[in-house]
């Protein structure tokens, strides 16, 4: 504990080391211990957690009939919790956060947290059960990691922030005052990586293609909605690799494809992960993992 109670810092102004001072909140918001002291919280969490389940106090929830038992998820100081939609299990939990609040001092943020429903569950429960635990009901869930969570189909607006971020980098370049060079340059090393998180999960529709191709053809030649300029160049030329002539760019369609078939590749390969088990006990149906039984109403991730 006592590199918890006993830090101090030093400040260097002008070039000089000024005097030692003790904060008086102990460890500071980004200090190198403080994701390990999380760390250690949610252990004690995870431990009065496993304790109410393993007492049959509250049942692990299951995503089909041969899908493994899920209760929880962590991930770094994240905490998804799964159980059915009744208030015996929501007290349950509640009573968990609270103890576990009372004896470390901290405190859950309600307003970032969502009680997220299935379908089959009508609103009315649903508002019911948001108030007995004290947090908001939605039927989104917004963003995690940057990603959209979602439970409908993938339809342009999506990924309408996703667009709307090679836009806002293209306000603040000003394309007459670089070369063709250095357009191409930043359009490799930062338009066109802006969507490459998002397609090693979802395939992303053609329109949303279009749009990033229309911005970064409209960069590469300093074309705009009040200057038109001539293209040179075929677009499809210009996605070819340089040594047939073209300048090298990705095409997205075809590398969201290649990267959702390496997300496959790791699904068909790691059949032993948490993940990997409950998508193919879902949607294989004892059938090959890469060719599944899909209906209209499943994820489309």
């Amino acid at each position: 504990m006592s590199c918890i109670t006993t830090p101090s810092f030093n400040i260097i102004f002008k070039g000089s080391t000024l005097e030692p001072f003790k904060p008086t909140k102990r460890l500071r918001q980004g200090d190198p211990l403080s994701p390990y002291i999380f760390l250690i919280c949610l252990e004690t969490l995870l431990g009065m957690h496993n304790k109410v389940v393993a007492n049959g106090e509250m049942k692990p929830f299951k995503f089909s009939r041969t899908s493994p038992e899920l209760s929880h998820i962590f991930y770094a100081d994240d905490l998804f919790i799964f159980l059915n939609a009744s208030i015996t299990q929501l007290s349950c939990i509640r009573n968990i956060l609270d103890n576990f609040c009372n004896a470390s001092g901290e405190t859950i943020n309600y307003n970032k947290s969502i009680l997220f429903t299935s379908r089959n569950v009508p609103h009315r429960h649903t508002r019911m059960l948001a108030r007995n635990i004290r947090v908001r009901a939605s039927n989104n869930l917004d963003k995690y990691l940057g990603l959209p969570i979602f439970s409908g189909r993938v339809t342009k607006h999506t990924f309408h922030s996703m667009v709307s971020r090679v836009q806002t980098k293209l306000v603040g370049w000003k394309a007459n005052t670089l070369s063709l060079a250095s357009r191409l340059t930043l359009l490799q090393s930062t338009l066109s990586l802006i969507p490459l998180h998002a397609m090693q999960i979802f395939c992303l529709p053609s329109s949303t293609c279009q749009d990033v191709d229309k911005a970064r053809r409209n960069f590469l030649w300093e074309s705009s909605l009040d200057h038109r300029k001539l293209h040179l160049i075929k677009w499809e030329k210009i996605l070819t690799p340089k040594h047939v002539g073209g300048l090298g760019i990705r095409d997205l369609h075809s590398l969201n494809l290649a990267l959702l078939t390496k997300l496959a590749w790791h699904l068909y390969c790691n059949q032993d992960s948490l993940w990997s088990k409950v998508l193919i006990s879902k949607y294989s149906k004892g059938t090959d993992v890469l060719d599944p039984y899909v209906k209209g109403h499943d994820s489309w991730i």
